[in-house]
C-alpha cells in the first residue's frame, strides 16, 4: 500500500501543481481584504446597535458634563447634542488640584463606571465580531461554493488549493486555515496586541514582539519559501497554485494511480 510520500507528485509529472505567479497572488490578496473590511465594517456597525455601545458613550459624556469635566463653550471642539464643549484639561484658568477633584469625582459616580466598564467591554466585543464573522462568511462559508473551495479573489485571478499531498483540499483543511490561521494567529493576537500598545498595560512590549514575531514571520515567509505560502497556509497545510494548469483528485489513491500511470506510459515511450 503506498504512502503519502510515496503518492508526492514527481517534478516532471504533469500532475505535479505549478506555483501560482505572486502578482495574481497579490490581486487576490487585496479583492479578498477588500471584501472582508466592507464585511466586518457592516457586521461591527450592527453590533454595535445591538450592544448599545452609543447609549454607554452618551451616559459617560453626561457623567463628564454634570461633574464640570466638560464645560459648555460655543468655541470649544467637543460637539454633543448640539451643543460645544471644552474639556477641563485644555483649560490654563483652572488648576491641577480643582480637575483632579472633578476626575476623583466622576470617577466614583457608580453610573459612570458601569458605563465605562461595558463601553471598554464593547470595543472588544464590536471588533472581535466584526473580525470574526467576516472571516467566517468570507474565508470559510463562501468558499465551500465555489469550485475549488477558493474566495472570491482567488477566483478571479485564477489560483487555487491544494494538500501538501498535492490533492484537492477538504473543509477541514479550509476550516483550519480559517480559524487558526487567518482569525486567531493573524488577526485576533495582533489586535489585541495594538490594544495593548494603545490603553499603555504592562504587556505593550510583549505585544510588540509578538507583533514583530507574526507579521516579520509572514513577510518571511510569504518571500522566503518557493510556494509563497503564508503562516494560514502552513498551519493548514495547503499551498497556493495555478489553477489554470492545474488537474485536482479527491484523494491521494486517485491521483497516486495517476502517476503510477503516467509512469508507466513514459516507460513504454521510452523503449
Amino acid at each position: 500500500m503506498e504512502t503519502k510520500n510515496e503518492s508526492r507528485v514527481d517534478i516532471n509529472s504533469i500532475y505535479k501543481p505549478k506555483k501560482a505567479w505572486f502578482p495574481k497572488r497579490i490581486g487576490a490578496f487585496v479583492v479578498d481584504l477588500v471584501f472582508v473590511l466592507v464585511l466586518a465594517t457592516g457586521i461591527a456597525f450592527l453590533t454595535s446597535i445591538i450592544y448599545g455601545y452609543d447609549k454607554y458613550s452618551n451616559q459617560i459624556n453626561d457623567a463628564y458634563i454634570q461633574h464640570q469635566i466638560y464645560i459648555e463653550d460655543e468655541n470649544g471642539n467637543i460637539k454633543i447634542n448640539d451643543k460645544y464643549y471644552v474639556s477641563i484639561d485644555d483649560l490654563t484658568t483652572i488648576s491641577k488640584e480643582e480637575k483632579e477633584r472633578r476626575y476623583k469625582e466622576c470617577g466614583q459616580d457608580k453610573v459612570f463606571i458601569n458605563a465605562m466598564s461595558k463601553r471598554n467591554a464593547g470595543i472588544f466585543i464590536i471588533c472581535t465580531s466584526g473580525a470574526g464573522f467576516s472571516l467566517l462568511i468570507y474565508s470559510f462559508i463562501i468558499p465551500l461554493f465555489i469550485q475549488h473551495k477558493r474566495t472570491v479573489g482567488m477566483k478571479l485571478f485564477d489560483i487555487g488549493f491544494v494538500t501538501d499531498d498535492d490533492v484537492e483540499i477538504t473543509p477541514k483543511n479550509l476550516f483550519i486555515r480559517f480559524l487558526f490561521g487567518r482569525l486567531i494567529i493573524e488577526t485576533l493576537i495582533p489586535f489585541y496586541c495594538v490594544m495593548f500598545i494603545l490603553m499603555q498595560t504592562g504587556f505593550g512590549l510583549l505585544g510588540i514582539i509578538i507583533l514583530i514575531l507574526i507579521f516579520g514571520g509572514n513577510i518571511g515567509l510569504l518571500f522566503g519559501t518557493y510556494e509563497n505560502r503564508g503562516i494560514h497556509d502552513l498551519i493548514a497545510r495547503v499551498k497556493p497554485i495555478d489553477n489554470s494548469c492545474q488537474i485536482y483528485f479527491k484523494n491521494v489513491e486517485e491521483l497516486s494511480e495517476k502517476i503510477a500511470e503516467e509512469s508507466r506510459n513514459k516507460s513504454q515511450h521510452k523503449y
